[in-house]
């Protein structure tokens, strides 16, 4: 996971099965297919680290500041020791 400001973005190990995600379900602001989403991200509905799958139907849009909720929620039940 990197942040920029108050951003949380994932970095994917598998950036082909995010593009597919991509193509199947364009930015919803813009309908962008590529990687230009202003204020959206993706992100995975089961997180990695709780057993979900690196693959697009494990994939969904978030705004930012959705994503940062869930980001802190997730690091709080994965990585117990950053409560």
């Amino acid at each position: 996971m990197a942040g920029i400001g108050n951003a949380i973005f994932y970095v994917y190990q598998n950036n082909q099965a995010r593009d597919v995600f991509m193509q199947q379900i364009p930015c919803p602001s813009t309908g962008n297919v590529d990687s230009s989403c202003a204020g959206w991200v993706v992100g995975h509905i089961i997180p990695l680290c709780s057993g979900g799958s690196e693959e697009p139907d494990n994939m969904q849009w978030q705004t930012v500041t959705e994503a940062n909720a869930k980001a802190k929620q997730e690091r709080r039940s994965c990585f117990p020791r950053f409560r």
